[in-house]
C-alpha cells in the first residue's frame, strides 16, 4: 500500500528534479493521483510524435531513484497541443527520506 503523505513528498522532489534539469524542452505536471494511477502532463519544446518516449521514460527513471515503483500505463498524444497526457501506475514506494528546500 502506498503511503499518500510519502507520495506527495516525492512526487513534489520528482517534479522539481525533473524540471530543473529539462526546462524548456520538457516540462512535466501532476494532473492528479487516484487509486494507484498517476496522471503526468508533459510539454515543452520537444517533438510529440519522435522521441517523448525517452522524456517520460527519464521521469519514471527519478521516479525508481526516489524509491516508487511506477511503470508506464497508457500514452495519450495531443500532437496538435504539443503535450502528452501519460498514466503512471505506481505500485509501491520505499520509505524515503526527502530533505525540505534550503
Amino acid at each position: 500500500m502506498v503511503d499518500e503523505s510519502d507520495l506527495d513528498k516525492v512526487l513534489r522532489e520528482s517534479i522539481e528534479i525533473y524540471n530543473r534539469y529539462r526546462i524548456p524542452e520538457a516540462v512535466v505536471e501532476i494532473l492528479g493521483v487516484d487509486r494507484g494511477i498517476m496522471i503526468a502532463k508533459f510539454s515543452g519544446h520537444f517533438c510529440v510524435t519522435c522521441g517523448v518516449i525517452d522524456w517520460i521514460e527519464d521521469y519514471i527513471y527519478i521516479l525508481k531513484d526516489l524509491g516508487v515503483d511506477a511503470h508506464i500505463a497508457k500514452v495519450e498524444y495531443f500532437t496538435e497541443d504539443n503535450y502528452v497526457l501519460v498514466k503512471i501506475r505506481i505500485d509501491d514506494i520505499k520509505s524515503v527520506d526527502i530533505q525540505s528546500p534550503s
